[in-house]
C-alpha cells in the first residue's frame, strides 16, 4: 500500500516527508535533541517549537501522536485511539514530566515506574524498558507496540530520503515488488537487469566506513551507506 503527494511547487510536499522522517528518527534515538539543529536561523524566539500531529493505522487499530518540542524539552506528547469521532487518550504529558495515564493504563503498575526525563520521549521509552519482552505480562502492551510498530514501518521516499535499508531488503525480498521494480529500471532504460542482497561481511564493511568517514548518528551513517 502506499500513496503520492501530488501539488505545485513550494506546496509542502517536501516538508511533510520531512516531517515524517525527522519524526521517526527522534523515535528510533528516544530524545527530541535532533530538533536543536532544525529551528528556523531567524525566528524572533530562539528556540522555536516544532510541532507533530499524525494520523495513522496500525493492525487494528488508529493511532493519532502528538509531539511539541523545542529541542530540549518535550512540552507536550500525545498518543490516542481514534474511534469513530472520538479520540481515546492513552497517554498525555506536558512540560516533560506531567504524565496523565488512560485508567486502564494507569491500573497497570509498570507504566507508573518508568523514569523519564525532560527531553526523552515517553512512547520509545517503554519499547526501551523492556515492554515487548515481557509483553505477555504487561497491560495493553499490544497497544503501545502497535502504536510504536505503526511508526516505524512507514516508509517515506523522495528526493531527499535516506532508505532504510532493512526496509528495502524486505521489499526486493517480494517478489511482486521486485519484479514491479524490475519492470520500472527497464523501461527507464538504466542497463539493470536484476537486484540482489548481499549482506557485507564485517571486513568489507569496515573498508567501506574507513574509506567514507561520516559524521553524526549512526542512523544517518546507516542511511548514506
Amino acid at each position: 500500500r502506499g500513496a503520492a503527494i501530488y501539488g505545485a511547487n513550494a506546496a509542502g510536499k517536501s516538508n511533510i516527508l520531512k516531517a515524517v522522517d525527522i519524526l521517526q528518527q527522534m523515535l528510533h534515538r528516544g530524545d527530541c535533541s535532533i530538533v536543536r539543529g532544525l529551528q528556523f536561523a531567524l525566528s524572533a524566539v530562539s528556540r522555536p517549537d516544532i510541532r507533530f500531529d499524525i494520523v495513522y493505522s496500525s493492525g487494528d487499530f488508529v493511532f493519532r501522536y502528538e509531539l511539541i518540542t523545542d529541542g530540549l524539552l518535550v512540552k507536550k506528547e500525545r498518543l490516542c485511539i481514534v474511534e469513530n469521532e472520538n479520540e481515546r487518550i492513552i497517554f498525555s504529558r506536558f512540560d516533560g514530566v506531567n504524565l496523565n495515564l488512560d485508567p486502564e493504563v494507569e491500573s497497570e503498575a509498570w507504566y507508573r515506574q518508568r523514569t523519564l526525563s525532560n527531553n526523552l520521549l515517553y512512547l520509545p521509552k517503554l519499547l526501551t524498558d523492556g515492554l515487548a519482552e515481557h509483553r505477555n505480562s504487561i497491560k495493553m502492551s499490544d497497544i503501545f507496540m502497535g502504536a510504536c510498530s505503526g511508526l516505524g514501518s512507514i516508509f517515506v521516499l523522495g528526493a531527499e530520503s535516506r532508505p532504510n535499508p532493512g526496509a528495502f531488503y524486505h521489499f526486493v525480498k517480494q517478489e511482486e515488488f521486485k519484479s514491479f521494480l524490475l519492470d520500472l529500471l527497464r523501461q527507464a532504460d538504466l542497463g539493470v537487469t536484476d537486484l540482489s542482497w548481499e549482506p557485507l561481511s564485517g571486513k568489507e564493511a569496515e573498508l567501506i566506513f574507513n574509506m567514507y568517514p561520516f559524521s553524526g548518528d549512526g542512523v544517518r551513517v546507516l542511511g548514506i551507506s
